[in-house]
């Protein structure tokens, strides 16, 4: 009778044994591949936050050069300008028309460098994100991992095997 109960204890520990032991190699092989998906996933995030960063300075560049031009050419415009009312007029509408153009391209600039800035912005808090999910599902495992005895039900199950050959001799 003992001999049996012993037999049933060490098969019950032998398949929790084989269930962890399932659960491990589960977790061990989420955790391979949510790593590999995370490193992924921060290169590609700090190519794009780079790229945003590069395409909002140049569009800050391009519109202060722009401004400069524009109105350097409006006082060279102005400076170059004759008396006459034919030549005022057609001056008047050529400055208007500059001027109509290049506001169009700051805005135009403006709008992009905007748009990179909230791109950048945008992908620094996914980064934020999916690095904080990434931290809270590898410390899920950690602490799933800590509490499984497979140690203890180890040797629980070579000490009842060992009084099950000492019984029997």
């Amino acid at each position: 009778m003992r001999k049996e109960k012993a037999m049933a204890d060490k098969t019950k520990l032998e398949k929790t044994i084989s269930q962890l032991e399932k659960r491990i190699e589960e977790i061990n092989a989420d955790v391979e591949q949510i790593t590999a998906m995370r490193a992924k996933n921060k290169k590609q995030n700090e190519e794009e936050i780079a790229t945003a960063m590069a395409n909002e300075e140049a569009c800050g560049k391009a519109i202060q050069v722009l401004q400069e031009y524009f109105a350097a050419g409006t006082e060279s415009a102005l400076l170059l300008q004759e008396t006459s009312n034919a030549d005022l007029q057609t001056n008047t509408k050529s400055r208007v028309s500059t001027t109509n153009v290049a506001d169009s391209v700051i805005a135009l600039l403006e709008t992009a460098e905007a748009d990179f800035a909230k791109s950048k912005i945008d992908v620094q808090n996914l980064e934020q994100s999916l690095k904080s999910q990434f931290e809270q599902k590898t410390q899920d495992y950690k602490v799933e991992l800590a509490t499984y005895p497979v140690q203890k039900y180890r040797t629980r199950t070579n000490r009842s095997h060992a009084r099950q050959i000492s019984c029997s001799s």
